[in-house]
């Protein structure tokens, strides 16, 4: 988009120095830039596209970035936190330069491994813990993933609790079953955990034996399992996972936790930890850190998974993100440099602190020295141990170890090797991949800002506009007419609506569910023009203390049934120009978009005001669930048609 205003800017200038010069031939003649010259002048700038799971992430990196490479145009996606939605664009050659996933595993990025770049010989893999890159390692030896900062995910422990009941913290596994023994007899909660979620059963099963699974031979088996290839089923190895299982069972009996706890919620443990009726929880460090602020009747602290000795204690981390490259920036030498100079600087100490926003995390490198949390010091042995362990989490293994865990629980499993056994078999099926084609679409639009808008957003938001009928009385939609219900005239979408282009092609229910980036929702608005000019004015302009809520220039809003325009600032923000709406009258429409980002503070600190939000008006309805029900109703993707004019 910048690209071609400066060719005009340029074509603009050499123009006015002819026109002002021709009078003067005898003298220096004018300096006419060639049109061949221009387009190489502006291809100068390098673009680099950019993959982040979550607009959280986009906040602290997107202005780093911008900043240290101003030489880049840098384009920023967001979409969903799953490995087969990178499979899916891979398919269709839109792989991003860099792409960064929290919910990771080699295993499941198998299907994309040949298309990343091998950073093992990188001066950034060089900065790591050595037992932090194995775990990244393929059989061949290559690495394609290094980890950004850790978050810290085990035992969240009441110390006050512990000291009112005669006890210290534990040391070593014998000590942690002893106060469980005392909590019982006291009538006090040992251990409680919110076994409805499947990261919850994944990270405790691999949580209580970690020193196992850290073994030579845990460590092989991960790195064989990790290197699996398409068409392989690599299951658990018996010499690791057995006991594995058998501890598992052991901490069990030890918390006596059963099938009362199958169904907890996150905020069933909370109130209960909260309420003092609970000595530990499975919780992270950040809850930690916020429960020492909010409740001073606490005193949390983070305690390690017990092994035999101090020495076998360990902590469960995952990564805030892990980062890939695109093997396609290794055709230009140029392009290669500045992508790995970026990774560098996103996983370099600034780097990382731009992404922990003040949360307590730990590096996984050898040089970044973050200041570490108040709430690390009771695992400050573990960490001064490097006993940092990296949870295994492919997609196959969350959804096992919630089946497991869950069964165990219910009794379904009465020992470890029958536990251990329907692992396996889980292991062992195919993946259940529906590929039912279930919607063709018959034209491309591609994703990211030109001069008129995102075409690809422009598509998709047109489409919704057209299909739906809503009723601001009721809160309610209609995907056909409707008695009482009214057709939509506009439709504003913000904090970013798709995460991938509106592609040519078949469409299975995966690739149709991941159209839109996750959490979108779709609100009713009656609001009259002014309104409207307001709202995207509170969307796009800075805030008085220097606020920007926009991030990057492709979370402008999309809109659909009118065209607005803004004035580029130049350094990253917009200036909101207004629109072709008439000021007075009223207009039926839809706005489209993750709520929370312009509520909460974490992510751009501009909340749209109150009398606004007050406006928009909630019918249980996420736009990737209307596009499927849309298109079943013989709804196409529409063209994108012009929606912004830059000034």
């Amino acid at each position: 988009m910048k690209k071609i205003r400066n060719i005009f800017i340029l074509i603009l200038c050499s123009l006015l120095l002819f026109s002002c010069n021709k009078k003067e031939e005898e003298k220096v003649a004018a300096p006419v830039i060639a049109m061949s010259e221009i387009e190489v002048v502006a291809e100068e700038k390098i673009k680099v596209s950019v993959y982040c799971y979550d607009v959280a992430l986009l906040k602290g990196l997107t202005p780093l970035l911008e900043e240290r490479f101003p030489e880049v145009d840098l384009e920023v996606i967001t979409g969903v936190n799953d490995i087969s939605f990178l499979t899916m664009v891979n398919e269709h050659g839109d792989l991003p330069d860099i792409m960064c996933m929290r919910r990771f595993s080699l295993n499941d990025a198998k299907y994309i491994r040949s298309n990343l770049m091998d950073l093992s010989r990188t001066e950034v893999a060089a900065t790591f813990h050595s037992s932090i890159l194995e775990q990244n390692r393929d059989e061949d030896g290559s690495i394609r993933w290094l980890p950004s900062c850790a978050e810290v995910d085990g035992l969240l422990a009441d110390r006050k609790l512990f000291e009112e009941n005669g006890l210290e913290l534990p040391t070593n596994y014998e000590e942690f079953e002893n106060a469980m023994e005392v909590f019982k007899e006291k009538g006090i909660t040992p251990f409680i955990s919110d076994f409805r979620y499947d990261y919850t059963c994944l990270e405790l099963l691999q949580g209580v034996s970690i020193s196992q699974l850290m073994t030579l031979e845990g460590i092989e088996w991960r790195q064989k399992y990790e290197s699996e290839k398409e068409g392989e089923h690599v299951t658990l190895d018996e010499n690791v996972w057995l006991s594995v299982f058998e501890k598992f069972y052991s901490f069990l009996e030890t918390t006596g936790v059963d099938e009362k706890d199958v169904d907890n919620s996150f905020i069933v443990v909370n109130n209960e930890f909260n309420s003092r009726n609970a000595a530990i929880a499975r919780n992270t460090a950040a809850a930690c850190a916020g429960l020492a602020i909010t409740n001073p009747e606490l005193d949390p602290v983070m305690i390690p998974f017990y092994g035999e000795t101090e020495n076998d204690n360990w902590i469960l981390t995952y990564p805030t993100y892990q980062v890939a490259v695109s093997k396609k920036v290794e055709e230009n030498s140029k392009k290669k440099q500045i992508v790995l100079d970026m990774v560098s600087l996103m996983l370099s100490e600034e780097g990382e602190l731009a992404t922990v926003q003040g949360a307590p995390l730990l590096s996984y490198t050898m040089t970044n020295q973050l200041e570490l949390s108040p709430v690390f010091d009771t695992i400050m042995p573990e960490i001064e141990r490097n006993h940092i362990y990296m949870r295994l989490a492919s997609l196959e293994f969350f959804n096992a170890s919630m089946t497991v865990v869950q069964g165990i629980l219910k009794g379904q499993y009465p020992t470890p090797r029958d536990a251990f056994e329907a692992f396996n078999e889980l292991l062992l099926k195919d993946s259940a991949t529906d590929d039912t084609i279930v919607y063709t679409s018959d034209i491309y639009e591609p994703y990211g800002m030109t001069e008129t808008g995102n075409r690809a957003e422009s598509s998709t938001l047109n489409l919704i506009r057209e299909g739906l009928w809503v009723s601001s009385e009721n809160k309610r939609y209609a995907y056909t007419e409707t008695e009482g219900y009214e057709k939509t005239e506009v439709a504003i979408s913000f904090s970013g609506l798709n995460a991938t282009p509106v592609f040519k092609d078949d469409y299975t229910l995966y690739m149709l569910n991941n159209v839109i980036c996750p959490r979108k929702t779709v609100y009713i608005m009656d609001m009259t023009g002014a309104e409207i000019d307001q709202l995207l004015t509170e969307l796009i302009n800075v805030r008085e203390n220097g606020s920007n809520p926009l991030i990057h220039e492709n979370m402008l809003p999309a809109a659909s049934g009118f065209s607005y325009s803004v004035k580029d600032n130049g350094d990253g923000t917009f200036q909101y120009c207004g629109s072709d709406l008439k000021k007075d009258r009223v207009y039926k429409g839809l706005c489209i978009g993750n709520i929370t980002v312009v509520v909460d503070n974490t992510f751009a600190n501009a909340p749209i005001s109150r009398e606004l939000r007050d406006k928009l008006i909630s019918v249980n309805l996420l736009a990737n669930t209307a596009i499927n029900n849309l298109v079943k109703q013989g709804y196409s993707f529409k063209p994108a048609t012009p929606y912004l004019t830059f000034l």
